[in-house]
């Protein structure tokens, strides 16, 4: 009998537009009911779109009967208890024993709990399942130790032992060691060879950076010293490019006697400095020949003719003639004649020691300035390189490879700073003429 159910008309329609179908439970006085409901519409309405007509509600008694029919089905214990899912749930689930208890909640029409439903379901499988389960594992982890014990112990043998031989060696910086691995065909082996041919060249790179710092300091000291000779040197010295009648380089007392700072002077013809008009200077005796003293003018930077005593000499450096001349002022030759010959012979013989210096060494010397015009090229270049110094000025890009140590070089010889006096040390990988 449904109608002692406390839903009139308003709470049905509301129950059914939270769903067409409501399922609830409510405890009756016999004991606890289920309850099902559907809207009552056309059986042509098949998506059930129309207005409901009616409601149609059944139920079902969940009596001790019913209640032990469902347990028969289900080889289970079914009971239902009003107090909390905490306080049913009196049995824990045992696995080793074949229990399993499952609980549900059993909801009204406003979806508060009225009661409890327990299963409880005992099978003899569980526990046999179990100890498969148990003794698979079992076995598979002591699989799982013995294969570790292997890996382990071929790991030793075949990787731990030759990398700490490796490091060792890699540590004391001594490939003595490694010997017993070369003859090993692995990639140990062939590591093995590499590290001692890693040691072999870079005893020999030792020793030739030795060598070059030991020619680099000897070239600094002879640059410096016959720098400090020409800019000390009380007489007059400007080194001239004799192809094109360039000034190269002036000294400072030169500068100080035709009255001008040095860059006004560094690159312009001498023509155009120092003769300015006076046609006696640019027909000195044959400036490619050794010439003896002569009384000369040449005019200063305010426009007076000063009268000096000259020298000149002619050198070949980097491949071009260059002329040294000395000059000292006609009023202070007295003064300054000797030291004026001691200078001239000192500049000569240092000229000499540099030439013969920069001719004769083992590593190449090249200079180059920050347009990268080359003005000077060692002729160790060839023997070297196989190129001479006019193919390798002409695009030295071209003849190094892709190697990455390149990556810094390319870069120093491209951004090539006025500033800056010495480089630190960097590797260049170049392809050699003969390939």
């Amino acid at each position: 009998d449904l109608s002692r159910l406390p839903l009139n008309r308003e709470a049905l329609k509301e129950m059914f537009l939270l769903g067409k179908f409501p399922h609830f439970f409510y405890m009756y006085s016999c004991g606890l009911m289920e309850v099902r409901g559907a809207p009552i519409q056309p059986s042509s309405d098949v998506d059930r779109i129309t207005p409901p007509r009616g409601y149609m509600l059944a139920a079902r008694l969940w009596d001790d009967k019913y209640l032990s029919e469902i347990s028969r089905l289900i080889e289970s214990h079914i009971c239902i208890s009003p107090d909390s899912l905490t306080k049913a749930a009196d049995a824990a689930n045992s696995i080793s024993e074949g229990i399993i208890n499952l609980s549900k909640v059993l909801v009204d029409w406003n979806n508060r709990p009225i009661a409890f439903l327990h299963i409880q379901n005992k099978s003899p499988i569980i526990p046999v399942m179990d100890k498969m389960s148990q003794t698979r594992l079992q076995v598979l982890v002591i699989f799982v130790g013995a294969i570790l014990i292997v890996l382990m112990i071929a790991l030793t043998r075949w990787v731990s032992s030759p990398l700490n031989l490796i490091s060792q060696s890699l540590d004391k910086g001594d490939s003595s060691e490694l010997k017993k691995l070369e003859k090993d065909n692995s990639e140990f082996g062939h590591l093995a060879i590499l590290i001692e041919t890693f040691f072999t060249q870079n005893a020999d790179l030792i020793k030739e950076v030795i060598e070059r710092t030991e020619a680099e300091k000897a070239l600094r000291e002879s640059e410096n010293y016959f720098r400090t000779l020409f800019d000390t040197a009380r007489a007059g010295v400007i080194v001239i490019e004799l192809k094109e009648h360039k000034i190269v380089d002036i000294n400072q007392y030169a500068l100080e006697k035709i009255g001008v700072e040095k860059p006004a002077m560094i690159g312009k013809s001498c023509n155009e400095v120092l003769c300015k008009g006076v046609a006696k200077y640019c027909q000195f005796p044959n400036r490619r020949k050794i010439a003896e003293s002569s009384e000369e003018t040449i005019v200063r930077a305010d426009g007076t003719i000063l009268t000096i005593i000259r020298n000149a000499i002619t050198v070949m450096r980097g491949g071009r003639e260059y002329l040294i001349e000395s000059f000292v002022d006609a009023s202070e030759l007295k003064k300054v004649e000797q030291k004026l010959q001691d200078s001239a012979r000192q500049l000569t013989i240092l000229a000499d020691e540099q030439k013969i210096l920069l001719e004769n060494a083992r590593d190449f010397i090249y200079r180059r300035d920050i347009e990268g015009n080359y003005s000077y090229i060692s002729p160790s270049i060839e023997r070297i390189t196989g190129y001479t110094a006019t193919e390798w000025q002409k695009d030295i890009f071209s003849y190094l490879t892709d190697h990455n140590l390149n990556t810094i070089g390319r870069g120093r010889l491209v951004n090539v700073s006025a500033s800056e006096h010495e480089y630190p040390a960097y590797l260049l990988e170049i392809r050699r003429k003969d390939g």
